[in-house]
């Protein structure tokens, strides 16, 4: 019976009969996903403190306001730009087709403004629906300058889209910060943190999009 020592070892399971290429493969392909998870968690913490900073805009007049639907407060910010007299008109864009006006008015305390200056659009389902839309709304009405109401985490990416499908036209965000959604909290509540994050990886595709295939309207 032969001597444990004179036992022939035997290679580590994960090692056992990959040749001295495929582990380099593996360590190289392992050092990538490494880095781009790196990358990745870098840029949603850059994110998040470029939201930090967003600011809402006071006292610029333009042409038109646009309200793209989906969060609290964004078309009584819009309306009291028109109440200001700080632009001509205001389309809320994504309203849901069953969503009667009258609800619109009764929450947002304006309704003599819907009798003249408001346009809504039920056409857009998202983001790129919104930009869309405003683009046809600017281009009839001539627009050259938009004051663009959505929630703060929302702007990066509306702004891509919006950018992506207008052209010559000149567009200021105007961020609504809520109490509720505060991006520099966002380690301290899981919901928030699953919000920020997904709309990073959202405005990741939205960027990746606008660079590869710009849109402009002729």
């Amino acid at each position: 019976m032969p001597a444990l020592q004179d036992l022939p070892s035997r290679a580590p399971l994960g090692d056992r009969g990959l040749s001295p290429m495929t582990k380099a493969v593996l360590t190289a392909l392992g050092a990538l996903v490494g880095l781009v998870i790196v990358g990745v968690l870098v840029g949603f913490l850059a994110f998040v403190e470029r939201l930090s900073r967003l600011e809402t805009e006071f006292g610029r007049s333009v042409d038109g306001v646009v309200a793209l639907t989906g969060g609290p407060d964004r078309i009584t910010e819009a309306l009291s730009v028109l109440a200001e007299q700080r632009a001509k008109r205001l389309l809320i864009t994504g309203v849901g087709e069953k969503t009667p006006v009258s609800d619109l008015i009764r929450h947002s305390g304006h309704a003599n403004f819907f009798a003249c200056c408001v346009d809504i659009d039920r056409q857009a389902l998202n983001t790129v629906g919104n930009a869309i839309e405003t683009a046809k709304w600017a281009k009839k009405h001539n627009y050259r300058s938009l004051l663009i109401v959505t929630s703060n985490y929302h702007m990066p990416r509306a702004m891509v889209e919006l950018r992506r499908h207008l052209r010559n036209v000149d567009m200021v965000p105007h961020p609504v910060i809520a109490d509720s959604i505060r991006p520099d909290q966002w380690w301290t509540d899981l919901g928030l943190a699953r919000l920020m994050f997904t709309e990073y990886l959202k405005f990741m595709v939205a960027e990746a999009r606008a660079r590869l295939k710009p849109i402009h309207p002729r």
